[in-house]
């Protein structure tokens, strides 16, 4: 639940609460009496709007579907009109301001304009230690590509001759790219807000752009219910999968496809009913999508379900060919991590007394599990909400915590960590691995580990 509150000019107290039932509540700050007032809506059902507005007169109103209304006290009052919205607040000397690069997510020229209409241009040339990183990927160039967080800025890592480049913004949802993938030569990134998708190309110029020129190029959103686009993989039949938890106050996310060739989207929700698209591997000797699903809901809202599963996904059908939990109480396939052979890695949470990340390999041909085991112990963080955390290298599948690495020797399950870091150290999304190097987001840093023999 989210609470956005306003006052007006009359006393009256008030706040929009979001997000599966928009509807607003009115305080009496004297008393502390409160109590819901005007119409509802429902996010999940599409059915309503109500919006809570300052009018220029400072006074609260309600705009909704079902009319509008004056807030007086604890009371809402139908009112035939509301008055245009209060003017955004201006400087002492009533001039204007705004920053000009804003759709960029540049913010460093902040653009100034007198009462009389005159234009001024200030640069803001202060650089702080730099925004958080959400995650770290292989590019098709075997470069390092990463995100960060609000503002969402693409940006590169040669760790060959040491360049790190900042690219500038890759998408108009201006957040973070949740997770990225790689499809004939090509970097597919998809953000949040909105499971917004966009193509770059390496090897041409960079200009961030929606028409058929633009590199990085927006390609739009995978639906209208995806929102956090926690999984990407590209590849099978052609395609560039996606799936993602639901928006804001709704439940069920959606596992969705890109078709470069044909520049199609196609979408499939409640795989698991009212459950997200939560992880994705590629079992390549199957030729199918091996998804995973979370009970987790959009922001805002509660699970509904008591859980999740896994789900065989024909690429080429565009269908289910099995789901299941394999006698597992799933609430969370967190990631996985396809290892051939209709071999998988899970990390996965699931309904006990305590939540503790579980590994789990399994037999996806004979529908079987070959072994399960608890990340016990102070040497096993907690892991990162929001993006993948298992890769392979080698004879061994590795996953990262909040505390650092560990791996597990494929075939087995014993666990062993490889790397118990300090808290100012630790990794905070997923990375990359190029060589025997694994680079990854450490707040605003990047960082690299040696990966062991």
């Amino acid at each position: 639940m989210y609470f956005y509150p306003r006052c007006g000019a009359d006393g009256t107290v008030a706040g929009m609460v979001r997000m599966t039932r928009p509807h607003v509540v009115a305080l009496d700050p004297a008393t502390g009496e409160h109590r819901a007032i005007g119409p509802v809506a429902d996010v999940q059902s599409g059915e309503g709007q109500v919006e809570l507005i300052t009018g220029e007169d400072s006074l609260l109103y309600i705009r909704s579907h079902a009319g509008n209304f004056r807030l007086q006290g604890l009371e809402a009052i139908p009112v035939a009109e509301i008055p245009p919205p209060l003017p955004a607040r201006t400087l002492p000397d009533g001039a204007t301001f705004r920053f000009s690069d804003a759709a960029q997510f540049a913010y460093h020229t902040l653009e100034i304009t007198e009462p009389d209409g005159m234009v001024r241009t200030v640069p803001v040339n202060w650089e702080g230690e730099g925004t958080a990183i959400f995650l770290c990927h292989t590019g098709p160039d075997g470069l390092v590509y990463g995100s960060s967080i609000l503002p969402e800025h693409l940006f590169v890592h040669d760790p060959a001759t040491g360049r790190l480049e900042d690219l500038g913004a890759c998408s108009t949802s201006g957040g973070e790219a949740y997770s990225m993938g790689n499809l004939d030569g090509k970097l597919y990134i998809a953000s949040y807000p909105a499971a917004r998708l966009s193509v770059y190309n390496p090897a041409k110029p960079y200009r961030f752009g929606s028409d058929p020129d633009a590199n990085p190029r927006e390609l739009g959103r995978m639906d209208e219910v995806a929102y956090r686009p926690r999984a990407v993989i590209c590849g099978p039949a052609g395609k560039v999968w996606v799936a993602s938890i639901p928006d804001y106050g709704m439940w069920g996310g959606t596992l969705a496809w890109y078709d470069p060739a044909t520049e199609t989207f196609g979408s499939h929700r409640h795989v698991f009913p009212d459950c997200s698209g939560y992880s994705l591997t590629y079992l390549e000797e199957d030729d199918l999508l091996l998804a995973g699903f979370s009970v987790d809901a959009g922001t805002g809202a509660q699970p509904r379900a008591a859980r999740a599963g896994l789900a065989l996904w024909d690429p080429h059908r565009d269908a289910a060919v099995w789901t299941g939990d394999l006698g597992l109480p799933i609430t969370s396939v967190e990631d996985l991590c396809a290892v051939g052979d209709g071999l998988a890695y899970a990390v996965l949470l699931l309904a006990e007394n305590e939540l503790k990340p579980t590994v789990a390999f399994f037999d996806l041909r004979a529908r079987a599990v070959l072994g399960i085991r608890r990340l016990e112990g102070p040497d096993y963080g907690t892991l990162f909400w929001g993006c993948r955390t298992l890769f392979r290298h080698r004879d061994h599948v590795y996953g990262a915590t909040w505390r650092g690495l560990y791996r597990v020797r494929i075939g087995g399950v014993e666990v062993e960590p490889v790397w118990i870091a300090e808290e100012a150290d630790a990794p905070c999304g997923g990375g990359a691995v190029i060589g025997d190097t694994w680079y990854f987001p450490c707040c605003h840093r990047l960082r690299a580990l040696e990966l062991p023999e």
